[in-house]
């Protein structure tokens, strides 16, 4: 498999290509809209837009970067056209835990899962992707000022929402 091939439209190296980034692809898409048709819909909507741009594809950064940036985009179109937040999804974990950590998680998600979508958005792709906010904000095509200060509220929200819990517990 060759990036040069699969620019000039070679199939089977494009083909390896899309299944090389698609486990990345469907994991960002799950983590910003949830799981479900919606999610599927983005994916497909990414595929298709690799498809249509790998020929134009400069190399100015990673091809992985590249169609990551896809992917958000799709995922950030997809969570704003929708009146509901689909909950969020994360892989499952393979390591067991207690019974009181998958209570707390699951009330962690259920509560990333109240956040308005451009809350969920920022928040999934700078604290569980890892991009920062700049990066962000040049994905989403927004003010970096925008990023942070919908990072500072859905951090502000869940740190009261646990915190809440916390003290519940204690």
């Amino acid at each position: 498999m060759s990036l040069d091939a699969a620019r000039r439209g070679d199939r089977a190296s494009l083909d390896a290509l899309l299944r090389e980034h698609l486990p990345a692809i469907r994991r960002t898409i799950a983590r910003c809209t949830g799981a479900g048709p919606e999610a599927d819909d983005a994916v497909q909507q990414t595929l298709m837009a690799v498809v249509r741009g790998i020929s134009s594809f400069r190399g100015d950064a990673p091809i992985g970067a590249w169609i990551h940036k896809i992917a958000v985009r799709q995922a950030w179109a997809s969570a704003r056209t929708r009146a509901n937040v689909i909950p969020f999804v994360e892989e499952a974990d393979t390591r067991p835990a207690s019974g009181e950590m998958r209570a707390e998680a699951a009330h962690a998600v259920a509560h990333l899962n109240r956040l308005s979508p451009e809350r969920r958005v920022a928040f999934v792709l700078h604290d569980v992707e890892g991009f920062s906010a700049r990066e962000i904000a040049e994905t989403l095509d927004i003010p970096e000022g925008t990023v942070n200060s919908r990072l500072r509220e859905a951090r502000m929200q869940l740190r009261e929402a646990l915190g809440a819990r916390a003290r519940k517990v204690s």
